[in-house]
């Protein structure tokens, strides 16, 4: 009993005398080194412990040109804790339970807020770099979308069409979505137009981001994944609503349910497997059209009748874009890739 006591005791002796307390703080550009907070501590090692009761704030600022990468470890040790992450456009973030996950900011500035009751695990480091150079990839848009492999390699592209710009991204690994954290959107020709977001909001959103403006893509880091990016002219497409991705997994079993369309619903698939539709409910007004590519006339597939489609399932579809529109009300679909 005695010497449970003294463990006890000695233990919590180790662990007070192990925290730390931080105070408000403005981080300035740092390059060519990396910033580390606290400043013993860095990435193969684990997170030391913040004390308890501890408000403080981190301005990182971002000069223009350049983007800032921020690796975090930290675990907040009860529930009225947080460790919050807020962009310059006003994006707010969750950081209290992160794994070193990237996360990228454009110019100016983010924060790092942090609240904490019980102690709590809290590391992070900042790098800064400037954007790529060039443009790898300049593409009108029309008829025919483009698919690009997004989070590969570092990449710039700029797409413009005469209509405007509808975008929607397709993650390789759904369980894995941090990739998509480097890419950035910005209208007009480079990195100096307008900021719109990162790809990994954009999908998030689970809908067709629409611009009236040229677009400027760039992927700030090879990231090592086939996470794709669909680009396609928004006058084929902004009508449709809801029109959602369907991402699922290889090999699965898929199902998706869309709301009602006015004047149409569209789920789209991005990819090299085959669509097996094994089931459909539509109104028996409304038909389904299949298109292999942006949906328009020269790219129908085939179209079937609301009254019919049931009795001649299964259907196979097969092609990189492949498009399911439905001209009014709630749909729902059950397919098998293979």
């Amino acid at each position: 009993m005695v010497l449970s006591f003294l463990f006890l005791t000695l233990t919590l002796a180790t662990l007070s005398s192990a925290t730390y307390n931080c105070k408000n703080e403005i981080v300035n550009l740092q390059n060519p080194n990396p910033y580390y907070y606290p400043a013993t501590w860095n990435e193969q090692r684990p997170a030391p412990v913040l004390g308890a009761n501890n408000s403080c704030s981190f301005t990182i600022l971002v000069p223009q040109g350049h983007y800032a990468k921020l690796v975090m470890s930290t675990e907040v040790g009860d529930k009225n804790s947080s460790i919050r992450i807020i962009d310059a456009y006003n994006n707010l973030y969750d950081g209290s339970h992160e794994m070193k996950n990237p996360w990228y900011f454009p110019y100016n500035r983010f924060l790092i807020i942090v609240n904490n009751g019980a102690p709590a695990k809290f590391a992070f480091k900042v790098n800064w770099a400037q954007y790529p150079s060039g443009v790898q990839l300049s593409a009108a848009i029309s008829k025919k979308p483009r698919v690009v492999s997004i989070t590969k390699n570092v990449f710039t592209a700029q797409f413009h069409a005469v209509t405007g710009l509808s975008l929607l991204a397709f993650p390789e690994d759904l369980s894995y979505l941090y990739a998509l954290r480097s890419t950035f959107v910005f209208e007009g020709d480079d990195f100096n137009g307008h900021y719109v977001d990162s790809l990994y909001n954009l999908y998030l959103a689970h809908k067709q981001w629409i611009t009236k403006k040229n677009i400027y893509i760039v992927n700030v880091e090879a990231r090592g994944a086939l996470d794709q990016l669909l680009v396609q002219e928004a006058g084929y497409t902004q009508a449709i609503d809801p029109y959602q991705q369907m991402s699922c997994n290889p090999s699965s079993t898929c199902y998706r349910y869309l709301g009602t369309g006015n004047p149409a619903s569209g789920l789209v698939y991005v990819g090299n497997q085959t669509q097996t539709l094994l089931d459909i409910s539509i109104p028996w007004n409304s038909t389904l059209s299949v298109y292999y590519g942006t949906p328009t006339s020269s790219n129908l597939y085939k179209t079937y009748d609301g009254t019919s489609i049931r009795s001649m399932l299964p259907l196979k579809f097969s092609a990189e874009v492949v498009q399911y529109i439905v001209n009014g009300g709630v749909t729902t679909y059950n397919f098998k890739f293979s």
